[in-house]
């Protein structure tokens, strides 16, 4: 009797592999508005996410996740059509201190600074915002816990993104090292490069704190040298954002950017003039239920070229997790 016993309780408490469940999100919106003195106002689905994750093993963990959207968002086509991207497709391997990811994987060098702005259905990270950067690449990628607060890690990918996968023989190689501190303190350093005729690189820095169980700040710097491959042309980017909790379902945020490029040889402008510019979005937040956040924000983005006029707008933006 005893050992039927102690049997049938390990069999009830070993899982039955694969465990996995799916997932959506969808980024909504209403603007009203002004771009170059026109008055726009519309409605918008700009994007969804549909997926499965499914924990295979005790170790092995697989995930596919479609993106739909508009990820040529600087065609003036392209909130008119909807594209349909593998934005993850990866097998992770998790065993004690390390993880290992392979196939369309994320790219870590997003994941705090994401998380700390906290609101990519209202806008992007401004890495991902002005090309510095890719949310999602082609690769391989190994992360290792140095201990409780300090992770390092190694990424080898395409370097073209997730919705560009042709193969050839240039890749990007990544490390960077993350911290998160009992205190509230969050850094994180990044550099990685790429070689075509020149090398192509990007350095970044990240500094947040969590204070008072209701706040959130943080601030980064990025460079990227030799953009597009081009000696000499190098763009910088700032961010600056932060958050306050009145209580579990209203928030108050805001966040400042600044991009731009320099002024290469004997010309008179930067390369990047036209590209360049400051946004300020500031607004509040409503959750009515852990899945449904609903924001009314103001967003402007003030170019740096004089003969371009700006463009702000009140949103209403919806964000729904299933």
């Amino acid at each position: 009797m005893l050992v039927i016993h102690t049997v049938g309780f390990s069999q009830s408490d070993t899982p039955d592999y694969p465990v996995g469940k799916p997932f959506a999100r969808i980024y909504s919106d209403f603007y009203a508005g002004f771009e170059d003195g026109e008055y726009n106002t519309a409605f918008e689905v700009k994007r969804a996410y549909l997926g499965y994750g499914s924990q295979l093993s005790e170790h092995f963990y697989a995930k596919v996740n479609l993106d739909i959207g508009s990820p040529n968002d600087q065609s003036q086509y392209a909130l008119l059509r909807r594209y349909a991207y593998f934005k993850n497709a990866y097998l992770e391997y998790q065993n004690g201190r390390v993880k290992i990811n392979f196939g369309i994987i994320p790219i870590y060098h997003f994941n705090i600074q994401e998380k700390t702005w906290g609101h990519r259905y209202l806008y992007k990270s401004v890495n991902d915002a002005h090309g510095f950067g890719f949310t999602a690449d082609l690769g391989t990628s190994v992360q290792y816990r140095i201990s409780d607060a300090v992770t390092a890690d190694l990424s080898i990918t395409n370097g073209e993104g997730y919705t560009q996968l042709q193969s050839d023989d240039k890749y990007k190689v990544g490390t960077g090292v993350t911290g998160i501190f009992d205190n509230g303190l969050m850094f994180r350093l990044y550099g990685d490069f790429s070689r075509d005729e020149l090398i192509q690189s990007t350095l970044s820095s990240f500094l947040g704190y969590h204070f008072l169980e209701k706040g959130v700040a943080g601030v980064e710097w990025n460079i990227k040298l030799n953009d597009n491959f081009q000696a000499a042309h190098h763009r910088t980017a700032i961010s600056a954002y932060g958050s306050w909790d009145f209580n579990s379902r209203w928030q108050l945020f805001g966040r400042y950017d600044r991009v731009s490029g320099n002024i290469v040889g004997d010309e008179l402008i930067p390369y990047s003039l036209s590209e360049d510019g400051t946004a300020i979005i500031g607004g509040i937040q409503y959750s009515p239920l852990k899945y449904v956040r609903i924001a009314l924000n103001y967003q402007d983005w003030y170019p740096l070229a004089a003969n371009t006029g700006n463009m702000n707008a009140l949103y209403l933006n919806l964000e729904i997790k299933l």
